[in-house]
């Protein structure tokens, strides 16, 4: 019998400029396929694209396995999307939103995760996992970047 994992507060905060106006960058917001390594979004119901919409996430080796479960709470074109989360059992998680801000002759794209729950592995420290984390998100938002702009860019993170 594996022990249960401990529950940690996990927040991160990612930034990074991308050289295309916020209304170019929001499509890939809103459908991260393509540019998102890690998890993917399934579709459960709801309106698409819409306040509502709910998914599970899970790894891509076992795309039928729901990790746990997300949903659209607030969309507002070209500027914010927030997703809440939520485990299996439908007890609240947090929330993660992407914010879009104008920024010279581009935008700049946030990613910040706000959760609490049972993440953190029996021998792991929170600061490793919580670093660990904070890695990979810095990393999606410089992959959205070369996505959208069209270039391999490392890990050039604001």
């Amino acid at each position: 019998m594996t022990e249960p994992l401990a529950t940690i507060d996990f927040l991160t905060h990612s930034k990074v400029h991308i050289a295309a106006g916020a209304a170019a960058i929001w499509p890939h917001i809103v459908d991260s396929d393509g540019w998102r390594r890690g998890q993917l979004l399934t579709p459960l119901g709801g309106p698409t694209g819409s306040v509502g919409q709910r998914f599970h996430a899970a790894s891509p080796e076992a795309p039928d396995v729901a990790l746990y479960y997300v949903e659209n709470a607030e969309l507002v074109p070209a500027q914010r999307r927030t997703i809440r989360l939520d485990t299996l059992d439908g007890t609240f998680m947090g929330f993660a939103t992407w914010e879009l801000t104008p920024a010279g002759d581009g935008t700049m794209v946030a990613y910040d995760v706000y959760s609490r729950g049972p993440m953190l592995p029996p021998g792991q420290s929170a600061e490793d996992l919580l670093a660990w984390a904070q890695q990979m998100m810095d990393e999606g938002l410089v992959r959205l970047k070369g996505f959208i702009e069209g270039k391999d860019l490392g890990s050039e993170v604001a």
